[in-house]
């Protein structure tokens, strides 16, 4: 039986030692974690397809055939693009060739994509296993069109990333890239125990990231589950939920802190941004709120039909509140990159009149107002909400310079596209305008209108517009199709002289085709590629 064994060891290591070894060679002398990441995600994957081929990393050939992968600078059919890239052949050598190192990252997934993987958000899928390997199909130049590409997760159901593992966030960060995106913005309500901070010895009250059993959000109301069922009373503890929210109460805000911490660094070692986004206008953050209470009133202005008191950022103690916010999160992520402050719709802020305002920012406001003659025609609600907005933002913004992170890029939206032009007028030059296509529910989608995209292509906003298109409704329903993708996105973005866009990504619903049909439309390859044929290439 020993004998038998052996023989069999015998056999299997001549078999393995007879297959053709296929070296993936990283070009640089120094070369980065992204670009040997790149290099294993090629090698991992072509051992599944071609099972009978030995593929390995390495500095330099040793083996029948190999693969290139190098950040050059711009030569002849090299994309001018760090994202872009060219694959080409010479013989029995393959070349994967960049400006950038995430070039290399996407030109791996474009070669896999041609061998025959599909990468969807949901899940990806492998050819079946090739017997020859070789370069025939090993020729192809691509790059972006659109710099930013964002998928935006917002917390609110746990039937989306609020109930995620970091398993499927992890998931999550690898599909959106290996589909073409290479920012992912992650939203938190002011509750959200992702978020903490101190001020005048007071500590952020803190929520739930919400489960089945607790930790209400926006209309997803908490059951007993199972428990309220005969015989559920064996279940302890809510049924649907993430890990991080069936902690114990008091270990929340740390738990979820450090694996976001760790989800964030995750996507940055590939070579995907992270962008954090939080509202600014919740009442809870500044309603009965003990930090906002222990404010000199002359520090803060008081809005009588809301009732709330809003720290002033250009006082001493207003600035510190802000201040304490920003260094908070900063300490938990001090990654980021990139900051994006939300004003909803219905914003209390819309509650404001002019005369509650502060009289130096009254006197800022008429001024803005005699600039821009144009504001006087829109809704003055919806100006004066803005114009909060943008004054807090700046203030945040000032704070982030006096901390030496001005390489934090910063960004502000709301819902719909009304608060753009309003906002742009009070704010700083380089701030981002975030806003979300919300009315595409009702058939009114602001990719569709000539006329706000001209407005998005005006002086004062041309490239500062960065339009989210809405996938699916936000109705607290778990079932239907998405919408239908936009069609021409490129054609429509250039139109808005927009550089960047996003896709909002609100549940988990069967939207594969809409997110890989607006990916494949900013790509050169497969510009403003229409749905069916992306249907039939997926």
């Amino acid at each position: 039986m020993r004998k038998a064994i052996l023989i069999l060891f015998l056999i299997l290591a001549l078999f393995s030692s007879c297959k053709e070894r296929i070296s993936i060679i990283v070009s640089s002398e120094n070369s980065d974690a992204i670009e040997e990441f790149a290099a294993e995600e090629l090698r991992s994957y072509l051992t599944n397809i071609y099972p009978a081929y030995e593929f390995s990393v390495g500095k330099e050939s040793v083996g029948h055939k190999s693969i290139y992968l190098k950040v050059t600078d711009a030569t002849e059919g090299v994309p001018n693009n760090e994202e872009g890239y060219l694959v080409k052949t010479d013989g029995d050598s393959a070349y994967i060739l960049s400006n950038g190192n995430t070039g290399l990252v996407y030109g791996v997934y474009g070669i896999l994509e041609k061998l025959g993987c599909g990468f969807f958000l949901s899940d990806e899928m492998l050819p079946a296993p090739k017997k020859n390997f070789d370069f025939s199909e090993w020729n192809i130049t691509n790059e972006p069109l659109i710099e930013e590409r964002f998928v935006f997760n917002w917390h609110n159901f746990i039937s989306g990333c609020t109930g995620w593992d970091k398993k499927q966030w992890l998931e999550w960060i690898d599909r959106s890239q290996k589909m073409g995106y290479n920012t992912v913005m992650i939203h938190a309500y002011h509750n959200n125990p992702m978020h903490t901070y101190e001020f005048n010895e007071f500590t952020k009250e803190v929520g739930y990231i919400n489960t089945s059993a607790k930790g209400r959000d926006w209309g997803n109301t908490p059951i007993n589950d199972v428990r309220r069922l005969p015989g559920g009373e064996i279940f302890d503890a809510a049924e649907f939920g993430s890990k991080i929210a069936m902690v114990p109460d008091e270990q929340r805000s740390e738990v979820a802190q450090s694996t976001m911490a760790e989800i964030f660094s995750y996507a940055l070692a590939r070579g995907v941004k992270v962008n954090f986004a939080i509202d600014i206008d919740m009442p809870l953050a500044f309603l009965k709120n003990t930090m906002v209470q222990s404010i000199p009133e002359e520090e803060k202005f008081h809005l009588t039909k809301a009732d709330i008191w809003i720290p002033l950022p250009d006082k001493p103690k207003g600035y510190d509140f802000y201040k304490a916010q920003l260094e908070g999160l900063l300490s938990s992520y001090p990654m980021l990159e990139d900051i994006s402050f939300f004003r909803r719709g219905a914003s209390f802020f819309r509650d404001a009149s002019l005369k509650e305002l502060p009289e130096k920012w009254q006197e800022e406001f008429n001024s803005g107002m005699k600039q821009n003659p144009k504001l006087g025609a829109l809704d003055q609600k919806e100006v004066i909400s803005s114009f909060i907005t943008a004054k807090l933002v700046a203030g945040y913004q000032q704070i982030l310079k006096d901390l030496g992170r001005e390489d934090i890029v910063l960004g502000t939206g709301s819902w719909n596209h009304y608060f753009v032009v309003p906002t742009a007028a009070f704010l700083p030059e380089d701030i981002k305008l975030l806003p979300i296509d919300w009315n595409s529910r009702f058939d009114q989608s602001m990719m569709e209108d000539n006329n706000i995209l001209q407005d998005f292509a005006s002086p004062e906003l041309r490239e500062k517009v960065i339009p989210f298109i809405w996938a699916h409704h936000d109705d607290g329903m778990y079932v239907g199709r998405p919408f239908k993708p936009t069609e021409n996105l490129y054609t429509k973005l250039k139109q808005g002289e927009s550089k960047s866009f996003g896709v909002f990504h609100w549940m988990n619903r069967p939207l594969d085709i809409f997110f890989k049909s607006m990916s494949r439309q900013v790509w050169s390859e497969t510009v403003n590629e229409p749905l069916d044929k992306t249907i039939k290439f997926a």
